[in-house]
């Protein structure tokens, strides 16, 4: 079935995490995904068998996601003529996505000046 697809994708880009979703063997469709620039390599696992019992496993590839959020690297996806090889393996990153070093969040005001001011005033 095709019913969690666009939930799937919209909070997988939008988190730009990997996603898994366990179903039970009635209903099926479980998956886990992943926002990797290639479609076709985005469903890392999909079982669709409805009624039937088992175990699925999937190595997830956690590192490499971790590395590429640390890198900050947002790059637009390469031109259709750029090789292959110099595209990032994972989608770019979400609009807004923090970067490295900074704040979490840049509007607050700095620690001291939302104390008051350290002059002895009470």
């Amino acid at each position: 079935t095709s019913s969690y697809d666009h939930l799937v994708q919209s909070v997988g880009f939008q988190l730009h995490a990997i996603l898994a979703i366990a179903n039970n063997g009635h209903y099926s469709d479980c998956r886990a995904w992943a926002p990797l620039h290639k479609r076709w390599e985005r469903d890392l696992c999909r079982l669709i068998e409805r009624d039937v019992e088992g175990v699925v496993s999937v190595e997830l590839p956690l590192q490499s996601l971790a590395a590429f959020h640390e890198s900050t690297r947002s790059d637009p996806p390469a031109a259709p003529g750029e090789r292959e090889s110099k595209r990032p393996a994972w989608r770019p990153l979400p609009p807004g996505w923090p970067q490295r070093g900074a704040r979490v969040n840049d509007a607050s005001p700095p620690r001291d000046a939302a104390q008051g001011d350290s002059h002895g005033e009470t």
